[in-house]
């Protein structure tokens, strides 16, 4: 949940140069930072280590909000329970993907370290994005 909060601070920036800078800074230390619990905790992909989630879910909603200005209540209010519905869809869409794991997902858990941590997550991510988008475009189009 906490990478909810990190996206909706990213896209109140309502910088496009902000939000892609603090994602690819974010990507690029969680992968060190991956690879060093995955090897204290003795565990390939530890459960433990969420920052994967975190760094990963603003890139669900980048393309839906890009097609739908203003869908994700953005900026400085809560959004509205429809709102809302399009940030679960988000999540859920995102935890999906992440869980079942469909290919390239799953093969991309055999890059090294931190890769194999972060990068199923990327993958995961980008297809929740791509799946809601579609559903964003049939929705206001």
């Amino acid at each position: 949940m906490l990478g909810l909060l990190w996206t909706w601070l990213l896209l109140a920036s309502h910088s496009w140069i902000f939000v892609f800078s603090a994602i690819s800074l974010s990507i690029a230390g969680a992968i060190p930072l991956s690879s060093w619990a995955a090897r204290h905790l003795g565990d390939k992909d530890p459960s433990s280590v969420v920052v994967d989630e975190i760094v990963a879910l603003p890139l669900v909603f980048i393309l839906p909000s890009n097609l739908h200005p203003g869908l994700l209540g953005v900026p400085a209010r809560l959004p509205d329970p429809m709102e809302v519905g399009w940030w679960f869809a988000g999540f859920a869409l995102f935890r999906l993907f992440d869980i079942v794991k469909p290919p390239p997902i799953r093969q991309s858990q055999a890059l090294p370290g931190g890769w194999g941590i972060v990068v199923d997550d990327l993958l995961a991510a980008i297809a929740a994005s791509v799946v809601l988008g579609a559903i964003v475009f049939c929705r206001y189009r």
